[in-house]
């Protein structure tokens, strides 16, 4: 999976806080994506598996991993 765009929050996914206006690759998702869902300032990728994993902006716990601490890759979402 790829994403491009703001990266201030790690919204990318690339393990970096580096904007890029070309798309750049998903660290830690390999295959297996069957669904996203983008946000304000996070990503959360479905995959073939049932779980499911988000990164970015998580100040609001957004991300689903029981923190608040922002996560430039793809954290899973507790108890999904």
């Amino acid at each position: 999976m790829k994403c491009w765009g703001l990266n201030t929050y790690g919204e990318l996914g690339d393990g970096t806080n580096i904007d890029s206006n070309t798309p750049v690759s998903v660290t830690g998702l390999g295959g297996g994506v069957v669904s996203v869902a983008g946000g304000g300032w996070h990503t959360c990728a479905v995959m073939d598996t049932g779980r499911a994993k988000c990164w970015g902006y998580n100040l609001y716990g957004q991300l689903g991993d029981g923190s608040t601490v922002n996560s430039n890759i793809p954290v899973y979402v507790s108890g999904f």
